[in-house]
């Protein structure tokens, strides 16, 4: 458990000091559609989630005239509340209570959020409401929330905590930013100090929205895989094309928000699945928009020039003593995520939303894009005119429009496949690798291979922490950014490159966890078969070998199962020559199963000695070590069985065998 205090975080610190009338009246609310619950179930549930993650005991505390994040060791947890809607005269009356439940929020005493089963609805559905703080969530906490909660519903365990948000803080306060990244934000500082006006506020705060209908939002997100840019570089040109025609000649300086979960902070923790408010902000220059063609180029170079996603300005200058851009931009992406038939759906009911004091913003206008069920949401909450707020909105949709006719034109005439055209966006976009080299490192590479469901950071704090000495190439998760390799033969071909630019020829050592083993046993093939390379170290991490095969001979649809849909090899033997071929086993059966086909398929593996590598590979050439009380995932979190894994890859990278 996470106890004491820790330094504000910069956008926790521009919050408070903010002009709010009160601080309690600023959080995010959602609601989720489910079936009706076990109430105990749920409530056992809910306990369980506040005990997971420790932002829901964070308060705040005044120090020396400044406040900071306190972790108090006891706190009186949050019940769930029961509501029966037939119960209450409409949905306004909903409403109500849900308020008064929000008005008891305080960030000095607690609590911080409140959480509500409303049953009883005349469809047989029921809703879970919560209302969070918002200084301690943002909008990636909500999917680790929902998945948590229904995890612990469903009676399954969770993951070992990520690392904290008093860690991150740390990290954050402690960050040492190069003086490249210094000399950059002090020139963009400059020209934020001489902001050129856009239409001066004339009024309270209006909210104005424009839904794109699902065709349209489909072929905006196509047209960014033909023209080679991401969604968030067309919608930053199409703002910046607006906010011109708005004023011209006037400098489209923006605040840009981001989700501020970067690795380079620090590499040794893990935020993934840590809730908590860990936005970033950084101003941007949206270059001048003088076709769209240009404009598109324009603005994908410049974005791409901001160092390490904008995390260092905050930490260098705070969001509060220097001026901000008055109009901010936030790209939260697809809020709602592909589930199966059982999960439960984000949903937007506004009955469960309930009237909010909105607080005074920094800026003059924010426009927050979002997709969800498949539509693209353009939000814009602005002191300008109605008028002004409107052109802003209807200027942005007519240049999405020009970019869809842009790739359309493009793919007429260069006859180029979105599929192809996507999977060379991902790879130029794409951070293949972290490389750790150069003293005290000496001796071989070893090649880390990521698992299906992570990337790089899943070895961060385990493997790279216990090899301070080594080499290392740790590679992220292409198939996850670019799903059109539809092999592990093809797949293998990206990381084989990065692996040859690296090492020409000679021995190479090769690990991987979970399917990443599956991709380290291909590469090999090919290094072996047509590179003439040979294996030195070729280790697996608990990977299922021959899944296809076992799948269909227990009778398991691929759909019962959460694998990539890759066509894999391997279903006869493999001749290699390879120095030292080890298998890391876990001991217990994996428990992190969401289907009953999941299930018998981690049952087979569990009772298999050598994860079916033996039918591949003769069983006298495995070097088998037993993960002694560990499953396949919890290892990452036994510094003892990763101490002694470390230690036996270390005796194979500086061995040599003749």
């Amino acid at each position: 458990m996470v106890v004491g205090e820790a330094p504000l975080l910069p956008i926790q610190e521009w919050f408070l000091e903010k002009q709010i009338n009160n601080l309690e009246y600023s959080y995010h609310t959602f609601a989720l559609q489910t079936s009706e619950l076990d109430v105990k179930k749920l409530k056992v549930a809910v306990s369980l989630l506040q005990q997971q993650h420790d932002a829901f005991r964070m308060r705040v505390v005044r120090k020396d005239g400044s406040y900071a994040m306190h972790f108090p060791p006891n706190i009186k947890e949050v019940e769930l509340r029961i509501l029966h809607a037939q119960e209450f005269q409409g949905q306004l009356e909903i409403g109500k209570k849900l308020a008064f439940w929000q008005s008891q929020f305080d960030i000095e005493q607690g609590p911080l959020f409140a959480v509500a089963y409303i049953h009883g609805y005349a469809d047989g559905l029921a809703r879970i409401w919560f209302s969070i703080h918002h200084l301690i969530v943002d909008i990636v906490s909500w999917e680790i929330l929902i998945r948590d909660l229904q995890t612990l519903y469903n009676g399954r365990n969770l993951w070992t905590k990520s690392s904290s948000l008093r860690q991150w803080a740390h990290a954050i306060h402690n960050y040492r930013v190069s003086e490249e990244e210094r000399a950059y934000w002090d020139i963009i500082r400059l020209q934020t100090a001489h902001i050129s006006q856009l239409p001066m506020p004339t009024q309270p705060r209006l909210q104005h929205s424009s839904t794109l209908s699902a065709e349209r939002t489909a072929s905006l997100s196509d047209a960014g895989k033909i023209l080679d840019v991401s969604v968030n570089e067309i919608l930053l040109t199409a703002l910046g094309s607006a906010l011109q025609e708005i004023k011209e000649h006037s400098l489209s300086l923006v605040t840009i928000e981001g989700h501020g979960r970067e690795q380079v902070v620090d590499q040794s923790l893990d935020t993934s699945r840590t809730m908590g408010w860990f936005t970033s902000m950084y101003p941007f220059k949206i270059p001048p928009v003088v076709d769209i063609s240009h404009g598109l180029a324009d603005v994908k170079k410049q974005l791409r020039q901001v160092p390490q996603n904008g995390i260092g300005y905050g930490i260098i200058y705070g969001y509060v003593k220097h001026p901000m851009p008055l109009v901010s931009f936030t790209y939260h992406g697809r809020l709602d995520h592909p589930r199966t038939d059982d999960d439960w759906v984000l949903v937007s009911d506004s009955q469960l939303r309930a009237p909010e004091d909105t607080p005074e913003s920094s800026s003059t206008t924010d426009i927050i894009v979002f997709s969800v069920s498949g539509q693209m949401v353009i939000n814009i909450q602005s002191r300008w005119s109605p008028a002004n707020s409107e052109k802003l909105i209807n200027l942005m949709e007519n240049n999405i429009d020009k970019v869809i006719e842009l790739a359309s034109a493009h793919q007429e005439v260069l006859g180029t496949e979105t599929d192809s055209m996507n999977a060379t966006f991902a790879e130029e976009t794409f951070t293949p690798y972290f490389e750790y080299s150069g003293t005290p490192r000496k001796g071989p590479t070893l090649f880390l291979l990521p698992p299906s469901e992570g990337g790089a950071e899943s070895y961060f704090n385990n493997l790279v922490k216990h090899l301070p000495n080594s080499n290392l190439v740790v590679f992220n998760n292409y198939y996850l950014q670019n799903k059109s390799s539809k092999t592990f033969e093809e797949l293998a071909l990206f990381y084989l490159g990065h692996i040859r630019k690296f090492q020409p020829a000679g021995t190479y050592h090769l690990l991987g966890w979970s399917l990443g083993g599956t991709l380290a046993l291909e590469i090999a093939v090919q290094l072996v078969s047509s590179h003439g390379g040979k294996i030195g170290t070729l280790a697996f991490i608990d990977t299922y070998f021959n899944m296809p095969r076992v799948i269909r001979s227990i009778g398991v649809p691929y759909s019962g199962y959460n694998i990539p849909e890759l066509e894999a090899g391997f279903l006869t033997s493999i001749k290699l020559e390879i120095d030292h071929l080890v298998l890391f086993k876990a001991s217990q059966m994996n428990n992190n199963y969401r289907t009953e086909g999941e299930r018998r398929v981690f049952g087979y593996y569990d009772q298999s000695e050598f994860n079916d590598l033996d039918t591949l590979i003769e069983r006298d050439r495995i070097t088998l070590v037993t993960m002694d009380n560990d499953t396949h995932y919890s290892w990452v979190h036994n510094e003892h069985q990763v101490g002694e894994m470390c230690t036996l890859l270390v005796t194979f990278l500086n061995s040599r065998v003749n």
